[in-house]
C-alpha cells in the first residue's frame, strides 16, 4: 500500500500530549491498516506511561 502525506507529514500520526509546559508534543508516523495503528498506539502508551491520541492530518501549516 503506498503511503500518503499530508505535506511534511504522514497522513496519519500518533501524538502523545505533553505531560507540562513547555514539554513538545512527541510524535511518530503511522502505517496502515488500522489495526497496526492501534497495536503501535498501544505500544507507543506503554513506553511513555501516557495516552496516545491516533490523528489523522488534514492540513499542515509552517506557523514560523
Amino acid at each position: 500500500m503506498r503511503r500518503r502525506a499530508a505535506g511534511a507529514f504522514q497522513e496519519v500520526q500518533l501524538i502523545v500530549p505533553p505531560a507540562g509546559p513547555g514539554e513538545r508534543q512527541p510524535r511518530v508516523g503511522a502505517d496502515r491498516p488500522f489495526g497496526w495503528m492501534l497495536r503501535d498506539a498501544v505500544r507507543l502508551g506503554a513506553l511513555t506511561g501516557r495516552v496516545v491520541l491516533i490523528c489523522r492530518v488534514l492540513t499542515a501549516a509552517a506557523w514560523h
